[in-house]
């Protein structure tokens, strides 16, 4: 990909996070084979400006035309395939933004803190926690002064704040937040949920040969946010003997802090270091302290000190809790609490053991979550996401994007048709089929989308007519799930449905009196669904981007999980139904529809006439390139035509189209294999269907229908094999959230 990162970088004297995530994404970037342009401005550049050119800067805080020029020609040059936006005060504004909306290139914002709902952008204010101006104009940030202590050099960022909002709830193609706290405190500025995603920063190790001594250390901005106060009244306060203390760091406090450290032997105040400097100094801490005070969105100190194997000590407060697994990999105490803070680093002196092994899951942690090379995949994903989902075709028809968080329902006119449905399915092993495979397949052939034409093709995205027209069609066509879902009996229970489609069950599970909740493995279905539910003003618990090899919720969570046409495509199948075991409680139901292998479409259509008719339609396989004979002859080219006849190959291609990577067939010995943690307690078959044979509402369908419909209830475990994790939905926002 062609990427442009836009970023105002922070000033040199003071330590910045930002400028430093932002140096190793575009370094990973480049790694990964991207290619990268900048477009930056510099905060260091201002001392150097004239008076005049000073004047201007509260301008450009609330809206810069040179910034947004400048990115213009930048845009017409570079062409890139998407725009990475970072930090844009104070030179740069969301002008950047709608120079991208101008040319039709995507963007990508990461909010790194707090700046568009706190003016000082730490919702911090006095010692304290603050959301005064959460939610609302930043009045009490002007009466108070927050930013550098001063009413009027607040006033431009609270103006910015104030007539920004429509332009960044309407502008950017996705958004990302480094933490799911911090998503959570945008609540109010009600940016469109389904263009959410949580990735936390990328983090590069801090390698080094551990030779640790009796020391603990504080990396980062010396001032009275991050908790240096606390930490400096809980270290007089704790009893150790030789134990020793390294602030390193620069900003507001640097002279009170190396006042303090002077009169105390232990304490070491070596001001700013350099990354190669920060490495050695953590190669020798047993303990890592960030005392923060101010709900930081993200830890990235904790994050570099667990690639050293060094745990951390942190308040459970802001995005620590989501970072560190208290006594696990580190250890968290109350917000503000300096008597318990105390008590931890006098801890770290007297129980090295403990710290040693905290030090050793930490680094197991950071191969878990952190790596860079799984979080570039995050990150790929979400640009993949921006480029096939542009904002434009979300807007209304006056050409003003949506701000109530729902996605709206037609294109404009004048705007090119979306990307969604155009991907050209790549080549896959069948033998040795992934999950990605699966999901790249579904994510451009949306389930039923092209029974009727296509959401973009024949709607121009007009979700409603959309959505009322696929329902017409699909419950003509198998009129039996009405039925079958009446059966079930889901009025308040919570129910989880894998697997989404167009949301046609969902809604009818939610009608029914479901507590519903949705797991996909593509962002197209979750985005519709969500965008049907929310037109048809539908209530719901969650709906999540994720595996049903790993579902993002607390063990014995369900009462039901639904599942229709999805497990029988599914490689680890295996995993799948120990997942669902997991999140279902003790006499909860697992209720599927899986393709049936004694049925007509199987045992007589796919088995014998298709591979009969390929094979009598193999003289023209230079010639007919289209539809889905099209594919199957150009399938048999590639393979080979004995090789493509061969069932445990025929069959992918033969239930979902030519281009489906995966696809089984069940009866009762491969529902005992597959699903050996489950007990079935009903079966039965429905909808009469083998294409070309004209069979479709004929009766027969109990005996030879298509569409087993199964209801399993779980086996007990024995006790040393449940599952001890608890979820957590982190990424994955309503649309997805790659944190955990």
């Amino acid at each position: 990909m062609r990427v442009l990162v836009v970023h105002n970088r922070y000033r040199s004297a003071s330590p910045s996070g930002e400028n430093r995530v932002v140096d190793q994404e575009t370094a990973a970037l480049l790694r990964a084979g991207h290619q990268v342009e900048h477009y930056e401005r510099l905060s260091d550049d201002i001392e150097d400006f004239t008076l005049r050119q000073k004047t201007v800067i509260p301008g450009q805080v609330v809206w810069s035309p040179s910034a947004g020029r400048e990115m213009s020609a930048l845009l017409s040059s570079f062409k890139p395939d998407v725009v990475h936006a970072h930090n844009l005060f104070p030179m740069i504004s969301p002008s950047v933004l709608q120079a991208c909306r101008r040319h039709l290139v995507p963007s990508v914002v990461t909010l790194h803190n707090y700046r568009l709902i706190c003016p000082s952008g730490d919702l911090f204010r006095d010692g304290a926690i603050c959301h005064d101006c959460v939610g609302r104009l930043p009045v009490p940030a002007v009466r108070h002064g927050c930013y550098r202590d001063s009413s009027v050099a607040t006033m431009p960022l609270a103006i910015a704040a104030a007539t920004q909002r429509k332009a960044w709830q309407g502008l950017p193609s996705a958004y990302i937040f480094i933490s799911a706290a911090q998503r959570d405190l945008f609540s109010g500025l009600a940016l469109p949920d389904n263009r959410c995603f949580v990735k936390h920063n990328l983090v590069y190790p801090m390698v080094a040969e551990r030779r640790t001594e009796t020391l603990v250390v504080y990396i980062g901005r010396l001032n009275e946010a991050k908790g240096l106060p606390l930490l400096m009244e809980a270290w007089d306060k704790a009893p150790t003997q030789n134990l020793k203390l390294v602030i390193a760091g620069g900003g507001p406090m640097d002279r009170e802090v190396r006042d303090w450290a002077r009169s105390r032997p232990a304490v070491e105040a070596p001001g700013l270091l350099s990354r190669d400097e920060c490495v050695d100094l953590l190669s020798r801490a047993r303990a890592a302290i960030v005392p923060s005070q101010w709900q930081e969105p993200f830890g990235l100190v904790i994050a570099e000190a667990m690639s050293a194997c060094v745990p951390s000590i942190a308040p459970s407060h802001g995005s620590f809790p989501e970072l560190i697994t208290d006594g696990e990999d580190g250890v968290l105490f109350p917000p503000g609490d300096v008597a318990a803070l105390a008590k931890l680093i006098a801890e770290v002196e007297h129980d090295p053991e403990r710290w040693e092994r905290l030090g050793r899951n930490a680094s197991g942690t950071y191969q878990r979550r952190f790596t860079p090379e799984a979080n570039v995949e995050q990150l790929e994903a979400v640009y993949r996401f921006a480029i096939e989902h542009p904002v434009w075709i979300e807007m209304g028809g006056n050409g003003s994007a949506s701000t109530d968080g729902k996605a709206p329902m037609t294109v404009q006119d004048d705007l090119p048709a979306s990307p969604v449905n155009r991907k050209k399915p790549r080549v896959v092993d069948h033998a040795t089929v992934s999950e990605s495979d699966i999901a790249g397949f579904w994510e451009a052939h949306p389930c039923g989308d092209e029974m009727i034409g296509g959401l973009v093709e024949r709607y121009g995205a007009d979700f409603e007519t959309f959505f009322s027209s696929y329902d017409e069609m699909r419950y003509a066509t198998e009129s039996h799930i009405p039925r079958c879902l009446d059966q079930l009996g889901v009025k308040g229970q919570k129910v989880l449905e894998i697997g989404l489609g167009q949301g046609a069950e969902s809604e009818q599970l939610i009608r029914r009196g479901a507590l519903w909740t949705g797991l996909d493995l593509t962002s197209e279905s979750v985005r519709r669904v969500q965008i049907r539910l929310e037109l048809k003003g539908l209530p719901y618990e969650a709906i999540w981007r994720g595996s049903a090899t790993q579902i993002p919720a607390p063990d014995s969570s369900f009462d039901v999980v639904f599942s229709h046409g999805v497990f029988h495509h599914v490689p680890d199948i295996l995993s799948a139904q120990s997942e669902v075991h997991r999140v279902l409680k003790p006499g909860g139901r697992l209720v599927v529809m899986l393709y049936a292998r004694r049925s007509l479409n199987y045992q007589v259509t796919i088995r014998i006439l298709r591979r009969a008719g390929l094979v009598a339609a193999w003289p023209l396989h230079g010639l007919v390139r289209r539809g889905h004979l099209g594919g199957h002859l150009r399938n048999a080219e590639r393979e080979g035509l004995a090789s493509y006849l061969r069932m445990e190959r025929f069959l992918h291609a033969n239930t979902d189209g030519p281009a489906n990577p995966y696809a089984r067939v069940y009866g009762a010995g491969d529902l005992k294999r597959d699903f050996p943690e489950f007990e079935i307690t009903k079966m039965h078959k429905e909808f009469m269907h083998a294409p070309p044979l004209p069979v479709h509402g004929l009766p027969g369908g109990r005996l030879m229908g298509w569409h087993l419909w199964v209801e399993m209830v779980p086996l007990q475990r024995p006790q040393s094999a449940k599952g001890r994790r608890t979820g957590s939905r982190e990424v994955e926002s309503d649309v997805v959230d790659f944190s955990s």
